[in-house]
């Protein structure tokens, strides 16, 4: 991402502005200890939401009031300001341009702070503008919402602070915190621009789909287990139903499992049944106990349609007084409707707020509307069942003289008896035959197979959509590219001899760093000896991926990536130089003089050695700098605090760089 700081500064209590005004490129702070050159790195990180107040105490946390940074994003620029003391206390302002004195005591009493929470998410909008990285619903329910990308991860690719640039155990700021670590590993294939918002809404897409397949997988399973057990007892009993019938088998419908019409056939079962096709000898008490014993079925299925439709009616009114109960405790509301809105960006007029309440209302209106519905459909419903159970009532007192009758009959008639015996023995069978080839009915009508392969398809079809992004093959060039630019990098900067030529590699997959040797054995920053190496090894790793950064955005540019690369191009690099100079913290001298330095150091034989080796992490700072800038029409923003002054760049004028010196005062005047 194109961005740069355009200041960095301090409203004191007094209401008085201390500030840095720093540009593009390389940009140095240089001053004797204890003037606040390290709490510049602090600054940036707090006002970056930092969740810790690590300002070096002193001078600035006894005056400071509000701490600032003026920034440009592109085309844009922004205020990110945070409260000294109250650290939940946020300010973030939209500006047209850069104005050099537009910053002071009125400022931000013009602008209504924020809290912290809002503050990161209008942060995480302006310069992120992704929300969910959820590529898993059920992973979501298992382990919870995968924490979203936000600024606080740009910081481990933004600062490297006095004791981390030549650290021999960490390279990545935060990176002290597996969880911070692993979170910044995550979602740095977002921000190098490999994914987007919609690679994540595809890719729970697709595993919805998936989970689909393989439940209707399971289901046709299931389904023809349940098949294979059943179709075999269907003629069996078909045979017994026709030999208590009495009915010749050329007589009786026809069943073939692959083209018999299930339905048709159940159909024509019952009618057979119900008709006088059984062969009894019968009397006028045995036709009327059938006649009897229809009007019994006829008049208990009646009464299980009604039970379930009372149980429904049960349910809803269940429901109802649920709805109602809350609907109780809930007043009316009422919404007045707003004035013109106010952006607090560019302060123009904006009717959008207006239009959204009048929605809003037409929302509150139904909603009070069916508060007062609600008490129609509740009494609606109340009627129903009142007559449902008048009607259960009814056939109950029906059911119960019928099977006294029946009762009566049948014992008064052996013949009855009999018949009662084989119509129970038929229609036992009946219900059997007929469960059976529900069953199979089921299996045999259920399409599907054309369910999974319509989701096959668009498993596919997702699928496919997923691969356009060819993330691994995306981070592989990354990891290739990265590499190629330390080796040239590296081959600058005075790694001991053991290490040359320098062939450092790096990992997006893990963030390791090691020396490859020409055999092939892999040496660790932390077996990499003396503190130089580990020093240009970051200075190597950090330049190599902001160049990377600036490559990205202009292949952004160009189409070849879903989005432009977010991570902003600001390098932050506090006390560089203590690696040759560890005594410049008793550096208090007016002036720098190299013979006042050369005092202080306990070995001032390798003195000269050592100022060589430093003028030239300068000089190659510069000329990285130089070149992006020749190359790509912009280079990333480096700021570097430290003792060193005056040293000789070569074609290059130190003193061009030099944005703020203090010596003879500190960042904030006394």
């Amino acid at each position: 991402m194109r961005m740069m700081l355009c200041e960095i500064g301090v409203l004191d209590t007094e209401g008085k502005i201390h500030k840095v005004e720093l540009d593009e490129g390389l940009n140095i702070i240089t001053g004797k200890s204890s003037t606040g050159k390290s709490a510049l790195i602090e600054i940036v990180d707090y006002c970056f939401v930092s969740g810790e107040y690590t300002v070096p105490k002193g001078v600035i946390t006894d005056n400071a009031e509000i701490y600032y940074i003026y920034l440009k994003q592109y085309n844009k620029y922004f205020v990110l300001g945070r409260h000294a003391k109250k650290h939940t206390d946020c300010y973030l302002k939209h500006e047209q341009d850069y104005q050099k004195d537009l910053i002071n005591f009125d400022y931000f009493a013009s602008i209504k702070a924020v809290n912290i929470k809002h503050f990161k998410g209008n942060l995480k909008n302006l310069f992120i503008g992704i929300n969910d990285v959820d590529e898993s619903e059920i992973s979501k329910e298992i382990k919870g919402k995968s924490p979203t990308p936000s600024i606080r991860s740009f910081m481990s690719f933004m600062l490297q602070h006095q004791n981390l640039i030549a650290n021999k155990h960490a390279l990545f700021y935060r990176f002290d915190e597996k969880e911070k670590r692993d979170q910044v590993i995550e979602h740095t294939k977002i921000f190098l621009g490999f994914v987007n918002q919609d690679y994540f809404v595809i890719s729970k897409e697709k595993e919805n789909i998936e989970y689909q397949i393989k439940s209707l997988q399971r289901e046709k399973k299931s389904q023809e287990k349940i098949y294979e057990k059943y179709k075999n007892m269907i003629h069996p009993l078909l045979s017994s139903l026709r030999s208590l019938m009495g009915i010749d088998e050329d007589d009786f419908p026809k069943f073939h499992l692959i083209d018999t019409h299930i339905e048709s056939f159940k159909e024509e079962i019952h009618k057979m049944i119900c008709d006088d096709h059984i062969n009894r000898t019968s009397d006028e008490s045995s036709n009327y106990y059938r006649h009897l014993s229809e009007i019994l079925e006829e008049k208990t299925h009646n009464r299980k349609i009604l039970s379930m439709k009372r149980n429904q009616i049960k349910h809803s009114l269940n429901l109802e007084e649920s709805v109602s109960n809350d609907f109780h405790h809930l007043q009316k509301i009422e919404l007045n409707n707003p004035q013109k809105d106010i952006c607090p960006f560019c302060q123009n007029e904006s009717d959008t707020l207006a239009e959204h309440a009048k929605l809003l209302n037409m929302a509150i209106h139904k909603f009070n509307t069916s508060i007062s519905e609600n008490k129609g459909l509740k009494a609606e419903l109340q009627l129903a069942l009142k007559d449902v159970e008048k009607e259960i009532s009814t056939l109950n007192h029906e059911i119960k003289e019928t099977e006294n009758l029946m009762s009566k009959i049948k014992g008064n008639n052996q013949l009855v008896q009999k018949n009662m015996a084989t119509l129970e023995n038929i229609l036992n069978i009946k219900s059997n035959l007929f469960s059976i080839l529900d069953i199979i009915n089921l299996k045999n009508h259920t399409d599907l197979d054309n369910q999974i392969e319509q989701l096959k398809a668009i498993y596919k079809e997702l699928e496919n959509k997923l691969n356009i992004y060819n993330i691994s093959n995306n981070i592989n060039k990354a990891n290739h590219r990265v590499n190629e630019i330390m080796s040239q990098i590296g081959r600058n900067f005075d790694f001991e001899d053991s290490y040359r030529p320098i062939k450092l590699k790096f990992s997006f997959e893990n963030f390791n760093l090691y020396h490859e040797t020409t055999n092939g054995e892999k040496i660790y920053l932390r077996s990499m000896g003396s503190g130089a190496n580990w020093l240009y090894s970051h200075l190597t790793l950090f330049l190599a991926l902001h160049q990377y950064f600036i490559e990205l955005d202009n292949r952004a540019s160009d189409g070849l990536l879903k989005q432009e690369c977010l991570i902003p191009s600001i390098l932050m690099i506090d006390q560089p130089t203590q690696v040759y100079f560890p005594n410049f913290k008793f550096d208090t001298f007016a002036e720098f003089d190299e013979k006042d330095i050369k005092e202080l150091e306990h070995d001032p034989k390798t003195f000269d050695e050592d100022i060589q080796s430093v003028t030239n992490i300068f000089k190659q700072l510069a000329i990285y700098c130089h070149d992006l800038k020749q190359k790509f029409g912009y280079s990333p923003q480096i700021i570097i605090t430290d003792h060193v002054d005056g040293l000789n760049l070569g074609e290059f004028n130190f003193e061009d760089f030099v944005k703020a010196r203090w010596r003879k005062r500190g960042f904030i005047k006394e």
